[in-house]
């Protein structure tokens, strides 16, 4: 039997698909990653010396790792919070990166490290507090919260674009941005969720079936950090490999919705195997190849958060705790790409994701 694990009736559409909530905390999260982002390369890594390239990549992976980590314990301390703490929470996330921002305009090493530790907080903190609501206001939807997922990658490489402007014309656009969405926050609408208290009732099969959501989550963290295409040198066609990453998020959780998650896990991942042997030369593949590989984003969120539905901000950190774990073999330097590499990635990964999805059923989850 089914359960329904969010409800928002002020917020959703004839067919109940949260639009305001999705919208909002969408363009929330764009503007909350590319205000951490241009923080941290604008001018947190060349105060601490770090000016190339390379030393930037490593800079932004190492200050991912940090927000993403801090997601888990953020997301079980939102789950004993309850509703009201969501939206307050995202309201406190916006204001501390809005100080961190501000912080850094000042002199000295002191405020250097307040601005680290407030943009990494904050942005561990929104992504927890909105990404709860919208799987609250969600039902059985896995849409919304591809949705909302999808835009943090624009903020990303938008942010890491902004770093090379002038900082001080930039920190007052990124401060006058926050405090609009903090007003975006606060027109969301009421908070209309069931809630019946903090819940985990997991068995041997449900912690199996987290386990492999998990390690599914850090093949794609690890797939993403290696997708270095030999045609993404040039500027159009690394613009549209960002657009497949985002429209791939975003539409893994559609095509979700209407085929189920299991239909689209194997269709996606399977055919994004093949195209993964010829990306290396052949760009429309290799976009092809990206945009089906991030279908399975939407499909592994959802499917935690249905597996702990009264404890949707731990299944949130357990995917972004994940996402930290792939990320790491990259900071360490180790580092192995190609298309075959990547072929066994996605072959692995709907391997995984499959035995995960199955298990759900058979363990009588909501999927």
């Amino acid at each position: 039997m089914a359960r329904h694990f969010g409800n928002a009736k002020p917020d959703v559409a004839r067919d109940g698909f949260p639009l305001r909530v999705t919208g909002i905390y969408a363009t929330c999260h764009l503007v909350v990653d590319l205000a951490c982002v241009t923080t941290m390369l604008g001018v947190v890594a060349p105060t601490l010396g770090v000016s190339d390239m390379l030393g930037r990549a490593a800079a932004i992976v190492a200050y991912d790792m940090l927000a993403f980590c801090l997601q888990l314990p953020i997301g079980a301390l939102l789950d004993m919070l309850g509703p009201r703490g969501w939206r307050g929470g995202a309201l406190v996330s916006l204001a501390m990166v809005a100080a961190g921002v501000w912080c850094v305009r000042l002199v000295g090493n002191a405020p250097l490290v307040a601005a680290l530790v407030l943009v990494a907080v904050g942005n561990a903190l929104f992504h927890c507090a909105g990404g709860e609501e919208v799987l609250a206001a969600s039902g059985e939807r896995a849409a919304p919260s591809g949705i909302f997922i999808s835009t943090g990658a624009i903020g990303v490489v938008v942010g890491g674009m902004a770093a090379w402007n002038t900082w001080a014309g930039v920190s007052v656009a990124l401060v006058a941005a926050l405090a609009v969405c903090a007003l975006l926050v606060l027109a969301a609408g009421p908070l209309a969720y069931e809630w019946r208290g903090l819940s985990l009732e997991l068995g041997p099969v449900g912690w199996l079936t987290v386990v492999l959501l998990a390690a599914t989550v850090v093949l794609r963290a690890y797939a993403g950090a290696v997708m270095t295409y030999p045609w993404k040198v040039d500027a159009g066609l690394a613009w549209c490999a960002l657009a497949a990453v985002v429209g791939g998020k975003a539409a893994g959780g559609v095509v979700s919705d209407r085929l189920g998650a299991s239909a689209t896990a194997v269709l996606s991942l399977g055919a994004a195997a093949p195209l993964f042997l010829l990306s290396w030369e052949n760009a429309a593949a290799g976009l092809g190849a990206t945009f089906l590989f991030n279908f399975t984003m939407a499909i592994t969120l959802t499917a935690l958060a249905r597996l702990m539905p009264e404890a949707r901000g731990l299944a949130f950190g357990v995917a972004s705790f994940s996402l930290a774990i792939g990320a790491l073999p990259v900071l360490l330097g180790f580092v192995v790409t190609g298309p075959q590499v990547l072929c066994g990635l996605s072959l692995a990964s709907l391997v995984l994701l499959a035995s995960a999805l199955l298990l759900s059923h058979w363990g009588q989850s909501p999927m």
